[in-house]
Order: C-alpha cells, then structure tokens, then sequence
C-alpha cells in the first residue's frame, strides 16, 4: 500500500528549461548557449548553490567561466534571468488534486536557494500542494543531491512511512532506479514526453486516486 509520493520538480511539476537561461547568457559571452551549458552545468558549477553554496560564488565562478563582463551581465541580471526558466504542466493541478488526501505529497528537488526563493516557492502549485516544510525534500537544506541516499532519507523521515509505501516520479531514471534500491517503488515520467494521462494511469495502479 502507497501511503507517499514523493515528486520531483523538474519536468514533472513545472517544465524546467536551463538552456532559456544559457541563451540568454550567450547575449553577454563568446560563447554560444550549448557552450555556456557545457562550462556550467556540465563542468559542476550549476552543483554550487544545489549543495548549499552561497550565490555569490555561483555567480562569480559563472562570469569568469562564460568570460562575461559583470559590469553588463550584473548580479540582478543574472538572477532575474537564472529564475525565470518555469512553465506549467497541463493538467498537473487537476491530476494532484485527485491524489487521496491521506496519501502523503512530498517535493523532494535538486534545486538551490535562488530558484527555491526567487521562483520555485512562489508558483502556484507549490503554494497550493507542498506550501509547508513538512512537504519539502530540498536538496540544498540537505546538503547533496539525488541520487544520494541522504535524500532518499530525509525524504522517508518527512513521509513517516516505511520503505515498501513510497512511490517517486521523477524524469530521470537514474534517480528512480537509486530509490527503487534504496527500497521504494518509482515512476519514470517526462512531462516534455510523456502525457498527463500516462501519469494518471501509472498511478491508478498504486491506488492512490479518488
């Protein structure tokens, strides 16, 4: 028996686009947006402020990575445009609002405090389904980052369910096969690919539907 769900963020709750950023980024830099996504995400920048890092060292270490002049890609410019990489999942508040309501709903998220503060904890559906700490897995407050055990464990301790009674979506497989060891049940579901209807249907199966 399910008794929680433990949601990603990314491409699961909201689409989550980091290239609409690196373009942007390219407007200030030689470089093009595959290029800036290669020096940030790719070379382990984008993990700084994910792991708890200060923005500041983000922000410097992005500038000096990308060669932009801070002087025109300021620290405000960066954020605004850092933040502004969302758009909503059709049909996912109404496939929420289905969940039984003693089924649990928990958020457990690679994401950082400058997308947790400037955007994330703002949009609609995290205000209405997972408002409170006691829904949030966040990997900056724990301090690692799917696929480490250290969030499969706090998430588990905020679930207040045993390993078999867990079910976690989330878009990359690597993610759910590591809490599938750990002992829980997964979803592999890609908002950009997979429809809402897929989802739904995986989890009328788990019987956690009204």
């Amino acid at each position: 028996m399910i008794n929680c769900l433990f949601f990603d963020f990314g491409n699961v709750i909201y689409f989550a686009d980091q290239m609409i950023a690196y373009k942007k980024f390219s407007e200030y830099s030689p470089f093009s947006a595959e290029k800036i996504y290669e020096l940030i995400y790719l070379g382990g920048i984008e993990k700084i402020p994910d792991e708890g890092g200060t923005f500041s060292n983000f922000y410097l270490e992005s500038i000096k990575k990308i060669k932009a002049d801070k002087k025109k890609l300021t620290s405000d410019i960066f954020l605004e445009i850092w933040c502004n990489i969302f758009s909503p999942v059709n049909g996912m508040d109404e496939l929420l609002q289905k969940i039984k309501p003693d089924v649990r709903k928990i958020l457990v998220s690679n994401t950082n405090f400058i997308h947790w503060q400037g955007t994330m904890s703002k949009l609609p559906l995290i205000k209405k389904h997972f408002s409170e700490k006691e829904n949030q897995v966040l990997s900056f407050q724990v301090g690692k980052r799917k696929p480490d055990n250290l969030m499969w464990i706090e998430a588990y301790k905020k679930g207040k369910c045993n390993l078999d009674e867990a079910l976690f979506i989330d878009d990359v497989p690597l993610f759910v096969d590591s809490f599938q060891i750990f002992g829980g049940k997964g979803i592999v579901f890609n908002a950009k690919t997979d429809s809402i209807y897929f989802l739904e249907k995986k989890l009328k199966t788990y019987d956690v539907l009204i």
